[in-house]
């Protein structure tokens, strides 16, 4: 029996020592690995001298796109995530019919399966003589691109689908999102053969469900930007995930004055960091303005605050010129939904990507790259214009939730809250009555009886406006073991099992 002691006492040595240290999660390298994705094109860049269409949603995007239909001569190629638009393919099948060769390819395995109005899409042009095909079980986790070849010579490009949020009849409804039509054969011919490549991975299909009809719909957005046609010399850089979208970070690593950068939404990477997200606070270490604007639509509000709050947060401490915001109360949008950046007010990005992991480096998507100053500026007015919009009131940040005893003094910290123009103000309502007892980004109070308790932080910038923030305080009686102390505790615990082990052994041996 006694030679069972010192292999027993090795085993709960070991037991107690994993209870003691923490477990960290495993980082997952995997996730960054390059794709196993056949490359189509490389990098290519055009120079032409040419005329562009530009144009955002809502303000001109259903005028312009009717305009380019029509112009159509003999070959549309249509690829977009959803065409869930009556009207629209109401004009498609109008085109088929009059014997132009339409082809469709969509998402065939979209988030919560292919919708009935897209199947009624499809329905449509499908019975008018068009060709229409669905990418699924491929390479990519979602064929997310939108765009349009017409014939030989124009590309449509958009960071909207072809749906009735961007390509809305009214043009006070709607998305924001960006886009461009290009005349430029040599640009059709590099994205001809990245549709040509995809088609051949796509299935046809022969939906047949019932034609929905169109349902208008008006709201309170106020359009101001018309949609231009520029004439000039243009550099145009074709960007397609997942072969070529390191050119994103190429374009942020090339600013010389400004990065303006407008998102539908901002994710890390897994464990970890978004490189897309590293290369804006390396361009604002670097001096670079930047600016960044996120959607604020119900289901994405939470995780894009989280971003916001970092790159302000980020920008206070290194004291940097960045700054992010969400888009407040959706400002007449029925939401955010560009994949837009701007840089040097000069170089445009007009894109499909969403800055997350699968939009990088597992989806097919598509974007341009546009350099050209009347672009730039453009879109350089309509994002300022949006800029604006947005509320600039301060951020309170109260700090986590808190656990206490009765009488235990608690110290508040606020002055991780943010504000451009610095916080004037921090006021603690500390009893919950709605009075202000004390100010100051670090005040300390106690707690005479137990029960739970809401403190709540008010902030007060240069201009008056407000933001407020509450954590919650649980008071017990009881002492509480804190994480702190239950490592102290390990500290000593382990130390003392190490001696009754060396004590054991001795009895063993002895005996």
């Amino acid at each position: 029996m006694k030679r069972l002691v010192i292999p027993i006492m090795c085993i709960f040595l070991m037991v107690s020592m994993t209870m003691i240290v923490e477990v960290k999660p495993e980082t997952s390298e995997d996730l960054l690995l390059p794709t196993t994705y056949e490359t189509v094109r490389s990098v290519e860049s055009f120079d032409c001298y040419t005329d562009t269409t530009l144009f955002t949603s809502p303000d001109s995007s259903y005028e312009v796109l009717m305009n380019f239909l029509n112009g159509t001569k003999s070959d549309l190629m249509i690829a977009t995530y959803q065409f869930n638009c009556q009207y629209i393919s109401e004009k498609v099948s109008e085109l088929a019919s009059e014997g132009v060769n339409v082809t469709v390819l969509v998402d065939g395995e979209p988030v919560n399966g292919l919708s009935g109005s897209t199947l009624s899409s499809l329905t449509r042009i499908k019975g008018s003589g068009g060709s229409v095909n669905v990418v699924k079980e491929t390479d990519f986790t979602h064929f997310h691109g939108k765009y349009i070849l017409r014939d030989e010579d124009h590309v449509l490009i958009t960071s909207e689908n072809l749906g009735r949020t961007g390509f809305s009849k009214e043009p006070t409804w709607g998305n924001r999102g960006w886009g461009v039509i290009v005349n430029c054969s040599s640009l059709v011919r590099y994205y001809r053969d990245i549709y040509e490549h995809d088609l051949e991975l796509s299935s046809p299909i022969t939906p047949d469900v019932h034609l929905q009809p169109y349902e208008p719909y008006t709201g309170y957005y106020d359009p101001q930007f018309e949609s231009p046609v520029i004439d000039g010399n243009f550099k145009f850089t074709p960007v397609t995930a997942p072969e070529t979208s390191s050119e994103l970070i190429n374009m942020i690593e090339g600013a010389e004055e400004s990065i303006f950068v407008q998102q539908f939404y901002i994710r890390h990477w897994g464990y970890e960091d978004n490189p897309l997200v590293e290369a804006l606070k390396d361009a604002a270490l670097r001096g670079i303005m930047v600016k960044v604007q996120l959607d604020s639509t119900y289901f994405h509000t939470e995780k894009n605050q989280e971003i916001v709050d970092e790159l302000n947060q980020y920008a206070k401490d290194m004291e940097l010129d960045l700054e992010a915001r969400l888009v407040g109360y959706r400002q007449g949008f029925q939401s955010v939904h560009n994949k837009g950046m701007i840089v040097d007010r000069s170089k445009v990005l007009v894109s499909s990507i969403n800055w997350n992991l699968n939009s990088y480096m597992y989806n097919r998507e598509i974007a341009l790259i546009i350099e050209n100053e009347e672009a730039g500026e453009f879109f350089s007015n309509i994002f300022l214009s949006d800029w604006k919009l947005l509320p600039n009131r301060p951020i309170a940040d109260a700090g986590r939730d808190i656990e206490a005893r009765v009488n235990e003094i608690i110290t508040f910290d606020g002055s991780y809250s943010w504000d451009d123009q610095n916080i004037s103000k921090y006021q603690w309502d500390l009893t919950g009555d709605g009075i202000f007892d004390r100010e100051g980004a670090i005040v300390r109070w106690a707690f005479d009886q137990k029960g739970t308790y809401e403190v709540t932080l008010r902030v007060v910038d240069k201009e008056g406006d407000t933001d407020v923030d509450t954590v919650t305080v649980s008071v017990s009686e009881k002492d509480h073991i804190t994480s702190e102390s239950r490592g102290l505790s390990g500290i000593i615990v382990v130390p003392i099992l190490v001696i009754i082990f060396i004590w054991l052994s001795k009895k063993v041996v002895d005996a």
